[in-house]
C-alpha cells in the first residue's frame, strides 16, 4: 500500500488540515517525515485542537514521546530521529 501525500503551503494550512484530519481519521498511526521545520509538530498542533486539546504542544525531540492524555483517543506524538 502506498502513503498518502498531502501538502500545504503554510502553517495555517497545516493547521486546518490537520484538524480537519483529526475529525474524521479512526485510531491509526501517522508518519510524518521532513526536515528540522518542516511542519512536522504544527501538524500535531492542529491535530490536537481538532481533538479538543487546548493545552501547549511542544516538539518531543528532547523526551522522544509527548503523550496527551486527555483527548480521546490517546494520543503519543514520537520524535524518531535519534533513534
Amino acid at each position: 500500500m502506498r502513503p498518502k501525500c498531502l501538502l500545504t503551503r503554510n502553517e495555517s494550512q497545516t493547521m486546518s488540515l490537520a484538524a480537519r484530519l483529526a475529525c474524521r481519521l479512526p485510531p491509526c498511526a501517522i508518519c510524518l517525515i521532513g526536515p528540522l521545520g518542516s511542519g512536522k509538530t504544527t501538524f500535531v498542533r492542529g491535530f490536537l485542537k481538532g481533538r479538543g486539546f487546548r493545552g501547549t504542544v511542544r516538539s518531543p525531540s528532547f523526551s522522544l514521546v509527548n503523550e496527551y492524555l486527555k483527548v480521546t483517543p490517546r494520543v503519543y506524538h514520537l520524535d524518531l530521529y535519534r533513534l
